[in-house]
């Protein structure tokens, strides 16, 4: 059975000193920024799909509303026995 060339001397230790701000601490920003991102790209894709919705929505109400035939309700009422009209104007008080 053949065996692997050794890589390393099993005997040597190797010491890390700590780094100020360079160390695991560096990687936070990335990770704010990350889930930062994917919020945005959340809220975007809501968005789009809310104003898709109201769009079709509209649509819908608009093709809804064109194909009701209108009806003057009171057509066959006399003019005498019609309710007065009410003037635009606001009274302020």
């Amino acid at each position: 059975m053949p065996r692997h060339p050794q890589v390393a001397d099993p005997d040597s230790t190797e010491t890390f000193e700590p780094t100020p701000e360079g160390g695991p601490g560096a990687e936070k920003p990335k990770r704010r920024r990350r889930t930062r991102r994917i919020v945005l790209i959340c809220l975007l894709v809501v968005a789009l799909l809310a104003g898709g919705g109201l769009l079709a929505g509209g649509l819908y109400v608009r093709s809804v509303e064109g194909s009701i035939e209108r009806v003057d309700a009171f057509q066959d009422v006399p003019e005498e026995s019609r309710p007065q009209r009410l003037s635009r104007t606001r009274k302020t008080s």
